[in-house]
């Protein structure tokens, strides 16, 4: 009996990098409505406020690699925290049946 499967190397390779390229999304993404916000006509209104409130950046949103990797563990972990809570609700069911 072997720990890891190498038959699922191919599917952790897909999930890591599609995990990858939508934390860097994400991030972009979150970059530009940031920047956005600061610019003087949406800067007067209240989201624009919020968000300079929040986010004390500099003028410039930068991301990096590790940023991205980073994002990408959290999102990872945020996953497996849903599926295990989807697993307990399973197993309580399935004890409450017998």
């Amino acid at each position: 009996m072997t720990v890891v499967s190498y038959s699922r190397f191919l599917d952790s390779a897909i999930m890591g990098i599609f995990t990858i390229c939508l934390s860097g999304l994400t991030l972009y993404l979150f970059g530009e409505f940031w920047g956005l916000c600061q610019t003087p006509p949406l800067s007067k209104w209240n989201v624009g406020k919020v968000m300079s409130t929040l986010f004390p950046f500099k003028r410039t949103f930068d991301i990096n690699l590790t940023h991205i990797l980073l994002f990408a563990i959290v999102i990872c972990l945020l996953s497996l925290r849903a599926v295990e809570s989807t697993q307990l609700r399973e197993s309580k069911q399935r004890k409450s049946k017998e």
